[in-house]
């Protein structure tokens, strides 16, 4: 909860930027279009790849069913191997609710998800491009607000604040709650986007000076 409310008070604090970049974005000239919109295909396997086809969204969802199992009460998730269970099916259905809104949302309003990197050498330029991405699209037009972000966060937390999956008892964990979660969820998605490449590139290089560590001939004596 702490966290979610961090970012969501980093990016309340971000919308005078973004507002002066949708200024500046609209008085632009137009951009060249320099890529094709996107089809009906490939907005279906930008969602497939979010929830069921890539690792990562079952990687994320065992990972933080597992501390979640840890902080959760017992009287809301049950015990044993219940407890566990019902937070894979909490994460996995609100995963699914979140992306599948975001999806449609996007594809109705036109908007193209795809996380664009920054071209900056700056980590904290970076990391804010990053977060900022989350309410705002650079597309060929200029700047405009990520509204299918929106809607899929605050869609998302009415949702799941109202059908409560695995959830034991009628608490609801409240909408507001679930909605900074959800930007959260889209923030985390962006900077691991934004950093991947670094991520890999530092594992390939620590990999490579093992090897090399290991093939090397002894020189002692």
């Amino acid at each position: 909860m702490q966290h979610a409310v961090a970012v969501c008070l980093f990016l309340l604090s971000s919308l005078p930027g973004a507002a002066q970049e949708l200024e500046q974005g609209a008085n632009a000239p137009p951009a060249p279009r320099l890529e094709n919109p996107l089809t009906l295909s490939e907005r279906l396997t930008l969602f497939t790849n979010k929830t069921l086809t890539g690792g990562q969204p079952y990687a994320a969802t065992l990972v933080s069913s597992a501390v979640l199992d840890f902080l959760g009460p017992a009287r809301v998730w049950g015990r044993g191997a219940d407890d566990y269970t019902n937070h894979i099916l909490a994460s996995f259905t609100r995963r699914l609710v979140t992306y599948g809104l975001q999806s449609g949302a996007a594809a109705a309003l036109h908007e193209d998800l795809r996380y664009r990197p920054s071209l900056s050498g700056n980590v904290w330029k970076r990391s804010g491009h990053a977060l900022l991405s989350t309410l705002i699209l650079k597309t060929p037009r200029g700047n405009q607000v990520a509204f299918a972000n929106i809607v899929a966060a605050a869609g998302s937390g009415v949702v799941i604040n109202y059908s409560h999956p695995g959830r034991g008892d009628f608490d609801h964990p409240g909408m507001g709650t679930l909605t900074g979660e959800n930007l959260l969820g889209f923030a985390e998605g962006n900077l691991w986007n934004e950093f991947k490449p670094d991520v890999r590139h530092f594992l390939r290089r620590s990999l490579f000076l093992r090897r090399r560590l290991r093939l090397r001939p002894d020189s002692s004596p």
